[in-house]
């Protein structure tokens, strides 16, 4: 997962993560390690990988059928 927060950079603050409280799915509790901070970009997939990964799912579901 990746985000922008050149807005913030170079501030100092409180980093909080809030989740729901137990729900039917989970019991409200998870894990979070190794979280990092980069400056690199995080790039964004090229037009032939998104033709292919829509062609690979539209065979599975024809062959599926």
């Amino acid at each position: 997962m990746g985000g922008d927060i050149s807005a913030i950079a170079g501030q100092t603050g409180q980093l909080l993560f809030t989740a729901l409280s137990g729900t039917i799915f989970n019991a409200g509790y998870g894990l979070l390690d190794n979280i990092q901070f980069s400056t690199q970009a995080i790039p964004e997939p090229g037009v032939f990988g998104l033709f292919g990964f829509g062609a690979l799912l539209l065979g599975f579901r024809l062959w599926k059928k």
